[in-house]
């Protein structure tokens, strides 16, 4: 965390992308705005825009999260089309853009709606995430 808090003071970017990891991400843009905050005060101009790619599920459980994610950054870019309206019907002013999800956009082929799971053959995709502890459990 300090060497990419160091890191990010070092360059200045413009724009800092999260990807994931919320719990650490969030810590992440709580500082950077900490420490953009205190350098303001110095007359330092710095003021990157914090971006968050990939939201947690707080459509599903927790929603407080939500509100802690418009404190942290400036921008959600989604991965489920619902997510925008969900967010914009409790927190108009946090900025949500869909933009897609990598796993059905690679395989765009596949219709996952109820004519194709009607099929002989249907195809079903299995992702149950990467953390060994989830493999475990789903698995096990």
């Amino acid at each position: 965390m300090d060497s990419l808090v160091r890191l990010a003071e070092e360059r200045e970017p413009d724009v800092i992308v999260c990807v994931d990891f919320s719990l650490f991400n969030a810590h992440f843009a709580k500082v950077i705005k900490s420490r953009v905050r205190r350098r303001l005060g110095a007359f330092n101009n710095w003021n990157p825009k914090l971006v968050k790619y990939v939201s947690p599920q707080v459509w599903a459980s927790r929603e407080g999260r939500a509100w802690k994610m418009a404190r942290d950054f400036d921008l959600l870019l989604s991965i489920f089309p619902f997510e925008k309206e969900w967010f914009a019907r409790r927190i108009p002013r946090f900025q949500v853009e869909f933009v897609g999800h990598p796993m059905m956009d690679r395989y765009s082929e596949i219709n996952c709606n109820r004519a194709a799971a009607e099929k002989e053959n249907a195809l079903v995709a299995l992702l149950p995430g990467s953390r060994k502890s989830e493999l475990q459990r789903i698995f096990l």
